[in-house]
């Protein structure tokens, strides 16, 4: 477990930027009181680990109605970038239909 206040931050910080910072509306933890921020970090448990190894499985949001996912699909392919477009395109083409 990571109990450094200011690793925790930094941390923080660049998951917020990761995933946040490049939608559209995006935000960052500097919009946000400093006071509210610590507050937040008390309900967090932040911890590393190490990978030994990986297995995954592809999901496209196939739980999701097919308006749902053309509009996840959209999202992506406005953002631009390889990996969005590759997603973008997996998830299409995993509609119902195709």
């Amino acid at each position: 477990m990571v109990e450094d206040a200011d690793r925790c931050l930094a941390i923080l910080q660049a998951m917020v930027a990761e995933y946040e910072g490049q939608v559209s509306g995006g935000w960052s933890l500097d919009s946000l009181d400093g006071d509210l921020v610590r507050g937040m970090m008390k309900g967090i448990v932040f911890f590393e680990m190490t990978v030994d190894r990986l297995e995954g499985k592809a999901k496209m949001s196939q739980n999701r109605t097919p308006e749902d996912v053309i509009g996840a699909a959209s999202a992506l392919e406005a953002l631009g970038g390889e990996e969005n477009l590759t997603v973008a395109a997996e998830m299409r083409r995993h509609l119902p239909g195709r």
